[in-house]
């Protein structure tokens, strides 16, 4: 019977984190839908043209919006927060990535307790602030090796723990050889 309780809490567990498995477990104690009116998230980019190999990187910040403290979980693992995800659709409206984050290749799992050292508070008015390599936290289709990306027109969302940010638009061009 022990057994089956067992096989019971980690199939459950399984099935919520896959399911959240964008924020992995991460929403422990918060209410995403509270989040999303209290918090708002922008990202940016130093430029809007790259060469195919080219490190994108994308500036995020999450900013308190409401009149009361708000508390979110930062964690960077693999190069980026965990939680967070992004969108790359090309010029056809194609996804260019098979998973929105590479944390769903995880197994990782933490405690509230555990949880509880990576909390940050943001004061009313106040953000919070970082960089991301676009390339870091995906995964890709098949058809694109080292993070390279074809030719085209892109459209990127960043997501973090059911925040949605603003889009922002790259080019890619051929990389001169």
């Amino acid at each position: 019977m022990q057994k089956m309780k067992i096989i019971a809490f980690t199939l459950t567990f399984f099935i919520i984190q896959f399911g959240y498995g964008i924020a992995q477990n991460v929403a422990y104690k918060h209410n995403i839908d509270e989040m999303s009116k209290n918090l708002k998230m922008e990202i940016s980019s130093d430029n809007s043209l790259y060469e195919q190999r080219d490190t994108i990187f994308i500036k995020y910040k999450i900013t308190n919006i409401s009149k009361t403290n708000q508390t979110i979980i930062l964690k960077d693992y693999w190069g980026f927060p965990k939680g967070m995800t992004i969108s790359i659709r090309n010029q056809k409206d194609s996804s260019i990535c098979k998973f929105p984050t590479k944390h769903i290749l995880s197994s990782q799992l933490y405690t509230e307790r555990q949880w509880k050292e990576f909390e940050r508070t943001i004061e009313p008015g106040k953000s919070i602030a970082g960089i991301v390599k676009l390339q870091e936290i995906p995964v890709f289709i098949d058809e694109i090796k080292d993070g390279m990306l074809p030719i085209d027109c892109y459209n990127i969302c960043l997501s973090f723990l059911g925040l949605t940010s603003n889009k922002l638009i790259i080019n890619i061009e051929k990389y001169p050889f």
